[in-house]
């Protein structure tokens, strides 16, 4: 089902059968899955939701996908020739995905526990009716509360230390119960593949992107290094180096859960030489962030010394900037811009 179809159903009662396709060798969807247009949530586009995406891998949990009006302008012949983007949107087909984290705090303050939120549809609306980004779709995956941090803290961490060692700075947690890579396997074997075969995606790694904030910029790291094939492109905004608690160590070195997966990023930058990598960091220096400067100039040097000539990367500090959706919706813009900069269907 392609994305025309999507625009001939009733989007108010929309339901997906079991996908009989097998777009990748271990994907495969045991259950009904409904998608239904949520109302009164976005302020520009339509916003597909799934209460309970099945998985293998982990717990089921909300995934909403996010339509940009363009879309429907386009598909409903409305007159937006003087439109910078329509000449972008010749068809519906191609189309680039970026995949977000903590999807319950993207696009409705009202809904949201600390009243704030990203405002993704308002800024995607804007970077793309004013032809600075490409139309692209948005799936926004919800974390699973109380097991956040154990599905987005990124398993190489803690490679020196064993299944039963408890987690340095979280001492009622075993390094058994980190989930990050079951997480990961959800994303490239389950949601992914599904996407791919719902809606006309730039299925290639040019064509999708992963971004997430605080312990998600650690997730989206994970992802796009563990399957550089799958997303060639990472946003990591004020990325949680710390992993634990912060205020436990007084410098990036005493912490050995960050040298670890620093080393990790390393190895596969010096590994492969060869995959398209285009990396977003930012950070600010207020509340928790105020701890993340010493973690990102480590991680800029290392970045460095081993980043090839494939890899597009940069650091963005956002000075006086603090740790909350707030900060992180005023530079979304900068974020998607970046990530999307060089984007071509005709180059994937």
């Amino acid at each position: 089902m392609n994305i025309r179809h999507f625009l001939a159903l009733p989007l108010s009662a929309l339901t997906l059968l079991s996908c009989t396709a097998d777009p990748s060798p271990s994907f495969q969807v045991s259950e009904q899955i409904n998608l239904v247009e949520v109302k009164k949530t976005v302020s520009s586009g339509r916003l597909l939701r799934i209460e309970r995406f099945p998985s293998e891998y982990v717990e089921p949990r909300t995934v909403d996908i996010w339509l940009p009006e363009l879309i429907f302008m386009k598909s409903e012949h409305n007159a937006i020739q003087d439109n910078p983007a329509f000449s972008q949107a010749s068809d519906l087909t191609n189309l680039p995905v970026l995949y977000l984290h903590d999807g319950q705090m993207l696009f409705d303050s009202t809904q949201t526990w600390n009243k704030q939120e990203w405002r993704v549809d308002e800024t995607l609306t804007e970077l793309i009716e004013s032809g600075q980004i490409h139309p692209l779709i948005v799936v926004a995956i919800w974390n699973n509360g109380d097991k956040r941090w154990s599905e987005y803290a990124p398993k190489p961490a803690f490679s020196p230390l064993s299944l039963d060692h408890p987690v340095p700075g979280r001492p009622n947690t075993m390094v058994k119960e980190v989930l990050s890579e079951s997480y990961v396997q959800f994303l490239t074997e389950e949601l992914v593949p599904y996407v791919d075969l719902m809606v006309d995606t730039d299925a290639t790694p040019q064509g999708r992107m992963i971004i997430g904030s605080s312990m998600g910029g650690l997730i989206s790291l994970y992802a796009h290094f563990e399957r550089p094939d799958i997303f060639g492109r990472v946003g990591a905004v004020s990325t949680h180096w710390p992993i634990v608690a912060p205020d436990q160590f007084s410098s990036p070195s005493d912490n050995g859960l960050f040298n670890a997966f620093s080393t990790y990023i390393t190895q596969k930058l010096d590994l492969d030489r060869t995959s398209y990598r285009r990396i977003y960091f930012d950070y600010g220096d207020q509340t928790l962030d105020a701890y993340y400067p010493p973690y990102q100039e480590d991680m800029n040097s290392s970045m460095l010394k081993h980043a090839s000539e494939n890899v597009e990367w940069t650091s963005f500090y956002d000075e006086g900037a603090a740790h909350d959706e707030r900060s992180w919706a005023k530079r979304l813009n900068h974020v998607i811009v970046y990530i999307m900069g060089n984007y071509s269907p005709e180059k994937s």
